[in-house]
């Protein structure tokens, strides 16, 4: 999710009480497994969509279980000493 601002060691600050809608970042749980993508709806339904182009967009119904946990608010990166 580099394209969005998150690199590797970012902190991130998710909010629960927010309905995720087209265009968030979301904390989803991937068959139990955590990742953070872009939320997208398509006609058939929605999307988990990477920055990065080279990773396909996960759909509902393509895995067992997909949860939204909650929109990512801020981003916290550190930087070199």
């Amino acid at each position: 999710m580099s394209g969005a601002g998150l690199v590797d060691g970012s902190r991130l600050v998710v909010d629960r009480a927010i309905t995720p809608c087209t265009g968030h970042i979301v904390l989803a749980y991937v068959d139990n497994q955590p990742v953070v993508k872009r939320l997208e709806r398509s006609l058939s339904g929605w999307n988990l969509v990477s920055e990065h182009p080279g990773y396909k967009p996960i759909a509902a119904g393509t895995y067992d279980a997909i949860e939204i946990f909650g929109v990512v608010t801020w981003c916290l990166t550190p930087h070199a000493l």
